[in-house]
């Protein structure tokens, strides 16, 4: 109860701090984002996004006699009766408190350090060994949890897809090879518990963060997408940066990103996929072009990609 009490505390002091001051951008300007730092072009859709999570888990509820933690379902209002007068509006919808959403409490360490020790001890696995098996397991569980959350999250708010394109420039297109994606995650409980332990890991540990980007973003923009860690807290990096791309795109841009001694594989699905990925991939809406002006100095490879740095615990 006292561990509840304190995520409780926590995911409470987040919405605090989401309804805070805005943060500053790299160039030193204010922008409409609290909790993530992305290019100015960006940041009113960001915001939007932002006010749509507040509004969620300001309904958080616990009831300790039954060991339940709920959040009220905020549910989009256009489904309801409109006369003629109310035309529907464009964009995200109001919402409407309605049925509760039940959530469990777990401790971040028992599902990183703690099951990592226990499946080499139950296993017989090298250091290696259980990195790769528990990573390719994590991260296939989360990508399905990510896709699941997201596919909720659009109906439960009223976004469309065009509220998913990142920018007013930014175009609906088929699918081409230049999508990619580099985000920093500034929080990851993955990261954190593997920093306090005793064990320093020599590859990326965030496998659970990597697969549940991965399923957002394919089930955001409508095409098959992967997430790889290729900077990681967990083991001494400065940073926690993930690469989202098309999965036959995966190795080029960890050549060009990374800077891990020898190339990791992703989860056993996107691996199968990977592999299989010669015959060329199918025409899909949803799909958004970024401009190379939005990169980074320090990243500037070729083709649309976007860079942002968040908090996606």
């Amino acid at each position: 109860m006292e561990e509840e009490a304190i995520a409780l505390s926590a995911l409470q002091h987040f919405v605090s701090a989401m309804k805070s001051k805005p943060l500053e951008s790299a160039s030193g300007g204010r922008t409409l984002c609290k909790c993530v730092s992305v290019p100015e072009r960006f940041s009113l859709v960001f915001s939007k996004a932002e006010r749509l999570v507040v509004d969620y888990f300001d309904g958080i509820n616990r009831n300790t006699k039954q060991g339940v933690i709920s959040i009220v379902e905020q549910v989009d209002t256009s489904t309801s009766p409109r006369t003629e007068t109310e035309p529907t509006k464009p964009g995200p919808q109001p919402l409407s408190h309605q049925a509760k959403d039940r959530y469990i409490l777990l401790r971040g360490d028992s599902l990183s350090v703690g099951f990592y020790m226990q499946l080499k001890k139950t296993f017989g696995f090298s250091a290696g060994e259980c990195h790769e098996f528990l990573g390719h397991l994590l991260y296939d569980i989360m990508q399905g949890t990510g896709r699941s959350d997201c596919k909720q999250f659009k109906s439960m708010t009223g976004m469309d897809a065009t509220f998913f394109n990142l920018a007013a420039d930014s175009r609906i297109s088929e699918r081409d090879d230049n999508f990619l994606v580099v985000c920093h995650n500034a929080f990851s409980f993955e990261a954190e518990a593997w920093s306090k332990s005793q064990k320093r890991p020599t590859q990326p540990v965030c496998a659970m963060s990597a697969g549940y980007i991965a399923g957002w973003c394919q089930e955001s923009y409508g095409f098959e997408l992967v997430a790889k860690e290729i900077l990681c807290k967990g083991k001494g990096d400065a940073c926690c940066q993930f690469i989202i791309c098309p999965p036959h795109k995966l190795k080029e841009h960890v050549k060009r990103f990374g800077d891990l001694a020898r190339e990791e594989r992703m989860g056993t699905v996107e691996r199968d996929r990977t592999e299989e990925s010669q015959v060329s991939p199918k025409s899909v809406s949803n799909k958004v072009n970024f401009r190379d002006d939005i990169l980074s100095p320090r990243y500037s490879p070729r083709g649309s990609s976007l860079i942002m740095h968040g908090g996606l615990a």
